[in-house]
């Protein structure tokens, strides 16, 4: 049986998903489009700086990197804008990933390292 391929809208809104819920506890028809891509602003804005965090990279160094103004680099780490999709590929280039890795939702868990299960006594 051939898997049916998600509509693009399908696929935003769970892109624009936060820990499994709906945004804001609001159903499907619910959500606006502007509320979707504002929720999707915030989740490549915060995936931007866990990135340019995990390498080290101060804003202006990473800016000087893409070409574009610090106060550009800080708009998209703050969710006010989407970079274009040349930036997207910049950015990907500089922190070593994909541009899919920057869009995905759940990506800034990636990038903490996982603890080994240790009891209460060995953790101290």
């Amino acid at each position: 049986m051939k898997k049916s391929l998600k509509s693009r809208k399908t696929f935003l809104l769970e892109a624009g998903q936060s820990d499994s819920k709906k945004l804001n506890g609001k159903k499907e028809q619910e959500v606006s489009d502007e509320e979707r891509t504002a929720h999707l602003r915030t989740i490549i804005g915060r995936n931007i700086r866990a990135w340019r965090e995990y390498k080290n990279l101060p804003l202006k160094c990473l800016a000087s990197e893409v070409k574009v103004s610090i106060s550009i680099c800080s708009q998209w780490e703050n969710g006010l804008r989407f970079p274009c999709p040349n930036n997207l590929v910049k950015l990907a280039h500089i922190f070593g990933c994909s541009p899919s890795c920057i869009m995905c939702h759940e990506f800034d868990m990636l990038l903490k390292p996982e603890e080994p299960n240790l009891t209460n006594s060995e953790k101290f």
